[in-house]
C-alpha cells in the first residue's frame, strides 16, 4: 500500500495540467496553515507563533502563490500582532500584514475584501510608517475605492461606513473654514452615517455587533437623522433599540424620530394606495410602532391609519373591527397623557388601599386576584380614555365589564368609584389584546385606579406596566399660565 502512493501521484499529476496541480498544491498549503493557526492559544509561545508564520509563509512562498494564500499570511500576522501587548511589539506585525495583503491587492486589485482589509490595517497603524512594500497610502481613499467597485454590497457599507466613522469627526460638528484637515473630518462623519443609513436600507439581518455599534454611533439627533431610513421596519426597530437603550434619554429624540415616523407612516399608506403592500403589511407596520410615537402630531397621523384599516376590514366583513374604528375614533383628538405608574397585587380593599410599586420595570398580572394597576396625574390634565395592552399570549379569557372597575381618588389613600359608568370595551389588534376604557366626558383627579374585581385566576393580563397603560385626555399645563 505504501508504494503505491507515488503510483496514485503521478496519476493525478497527469490527469491534472501544470498549473492545476500547482493550485492544488497551494490549496494544501493554505488549508493546513490555517489549521495550523486554529490550533496556535491565544497565548501561544515563541515555538508556536513561529511554526504559524512558518506555514502561512510556506502557502505565500510560490512565484505563483494565489492571492487567497497571501491575504491568509497577512492574517496570520494581524492575529500574531492583537496578541502582543506593547504597541512597539504590534507595529513590525501589522505592517508585514499590510505588506502581505498589498501584494494581495496587487494580483487581485477588484477584490472589495482585499481592500477593506488593506484600508483597516492602515488604520489601525495610524501615523506609524512601515519599510514594507505596499504599505503606504489612504486607507480613506482606498475604503472609497471599494466602494465604487461593490457599491450595494452591505458588507462593503458597513465595512467603509466603520472606517470613515473611525477617522472622522465623531461629533458631527460643522465645518471649521480655513481648516481643511477639519473640513475632511467632517465630510468623512458625514459620509459615514450615509453608508450606515444604505447599509440599513438593504433590510438584511444584522449581527449584535454592528447593532451595538450603530447605536453607539447614534448620539444625536443629526447623527439618528442621517443613518436611519425613514422606512419600515427600519424607523420602529430603531426606536425600540433606542428606547431599551435609554428610556429616560429616549425623549431627547423625540424630535428627529417623529419626523421619521411621520415620513415611514405616509410613505407606508402610498405604498398601500397604490397596491405595492397588503392591508394587512401596512396593518402590521403602524402596531410595530405602538408605544414608541413621539409627537400629537404623529400620534394621530397613526391613529387617522389605524381607523382606515379597521373601515376597510369591517368593509370586507371582518366585523370584530368595529369596536377598535369605534374606540379610535372616539379618542383621535385625545393627546397622550405623562403619568407615573403604580400597581398593587391582592388588593381586597381598592377603596382604602394606596397604589404601591411606582414607575415599577416588573411585569404585572393585571387578572389575578384583585390585582390594581393605576397611575399619578400632573395637574391641569383630565382623562378621556385609558388602554390596557398584553400580548395575545398572556391575554387569554376576555374580561367582562362587570369584573373591572374605575376608581379615583386625591391623596393614595381613601378611594371612590368614578362618578360616571365608562365604556369598557375588549378587542384584539394583531398580537395584542387590548381594554379600552371610554369615558363619555374627560374628569380630573390626581390618582386613578383600574381594579380587577375578582378572586378568579384563570384570566391572565400580563405585561410590562409601563408598556400595558396608556393614558389619554386633554393637557392644559401649557395653556395659560
Amino acid at each position: 500500500m505504501v508504494k503505491a502512493v507515488p503510483f496514485l501521484l503521478l496519476a493525478v499529476s497527469l490527469v491534472l495540467s501544470g498549473s492545476a496541480l500547482v493550485d492544488l498544491r497551494n490549496r494544501i498549503l493554505i488549508e493546513n496553515s490555517r489549521r495550523i493557526s486554529a490550533k496556535t492559544p491565544l497565548r501561544a509561545t515563541a515555538l508556536e507563533l513561529e511554526a504559524e508564520q512558518s506555514s502561512a509563509a510556506r502557502a505565500a512562498s510560490s512565484l505563483i502563490a494565489p492571492a487567497e494564500a497571501l491575504a491568509h499570511q497577512a492574517a496570520v500576522f494581524r492575529r500574531q500582532a492583537l496578541r502582543e501587548s506593547s504597541i512597539e511589539g504590534k507595529i513590525p506585525l501589522l505592517c508585514k500584514s499590510l505588506s502581505a495583503m498589498g501584494q494581495a491587492i496587487k494580483q487581485e486589485p477588484y477584490n472589495t475584501r482585499f481592500l477593506l482589509y488593506w484600508a483597516d490595517l492602515r488604520q489601525m497603524l495610524a501615523s506609524a510608517s512601515c519599510n514594507e512594500e505596499y504599505s503606504s497610502g489612504s486607507f480613506v481613499e482606498v475604503a472609497r475605492y471599494a466602494l465604487e467597485r461593490d457599491p450595494t454590497n452591505p458588507q462593503v457599507l458597513y465595512a467603509a461606513a466603520l472606517l470613515l466613522g473611525w477617522s472622522g469627526n465623531s461629533k458631527l460638528q460643522g465645518t471649521v473654514e480655513g481648516n481643511p484637515a477639519e473640513q475632511s473630518s467632517v465630510e468623512q462623519t458625514v459620509q459615514s452615517y450615509e453608508l450606515l443609513n444604505r447599509f440599513l436600507s438593504v433590510g438584511q439581518l444584522i449581527s449584535p455587533q454592528q447593532e451595538s455599534y450603530i447605536l453607539s454611533r447614534l448620539d444625536s439627533r443629526q447623527a439618528l437623522s442621517r443613518a436611519i431610513p425613514a422606512r419600515f421596519p427600519q424607523v420602529a426597530t430603531w426606536a425600540a433599540l433606542l428606547f431599551r437603550k435609554d428610556p429616560v434619554s429616549y425623549s431627547h429624540f423625540a424630535p428627529t424620530l417623529a419626523k421619521l415616523e411621520g415620513e415611514a407612516i405616509a410613505q407606508s399608506a402610498r405604498d398601500l394606495f397604490s397596491g405595492e403592500i397588503s392591508l394587512d403589511l401596512h396593518f402590521r407596520r403602524m402596531m410595530s410602532l405602538f408605544g414608541l410615537l413621539q409627537t400629537r402630531q404623529v400620534e394621530r397621523q397613526w391613529t387617522e391609519q389605524i381607523i382606515a384599516i379597521a373601515e376597510r376590514k369591517i368593509g370586507a366583513g371582518a366585523t370584530e373591527f368595529i369596536p377598535v374604528r369605534d374606540h379610535f375614533r372616539s379618542r383621535i383628538d385625545a393627546v397622550s397623557l405623562p403619568t407615573v405608574l403604580g400597581f398593587r397585587t391582592a388588593d381586597t380593599k381598592p377603596e382604602r388601599s394606596p397604589l404601591l410599586n411606582w414607575d415599577s420595570t416588573s411585569n404585572v398580572d393585571f387578572g389575578s386576584f384583585y390585582g390594581s394597576l393605576g397611575f399619578f396625574l400632573p395637574s391641569r390634565r383630565s382623562v378621556s380614555a385609558i388602554e390596557l395592552y398584553a400580548p395575545r399570549n398572556h391575554g387569554q379569557g376576555i374580561f367582562s365589564a362587570h369584573s373591572i372597575r374605575v376608581y379615583v381618588s386625591e391623596d393614595n389613600r381613601s378611594w371612590v368609584t368614578l362618578p360616571q359608568e365608562p365604556n369598557i370595551v375588549t378587542f384584539n389588534m394583531l398580537s395584542n389584546s387590548v381594554i379600552a376604557i371610554r369615558l363619555g366626558k374627560p374628569e380630573e383627579h390626581r390618582y386613578w385606579k383600574i381594579h380587577y374585581g375578582s378572586n378568579d385566576r384563570s384570566v391572565t393580563f400580563s405585561n410590562e406596566l409601563s408598556t400595558m397603560l396608556r393614558v389619554y385626555g386633554s393637557d392644559y399645563s401649557t395653556v395659560g399660565g
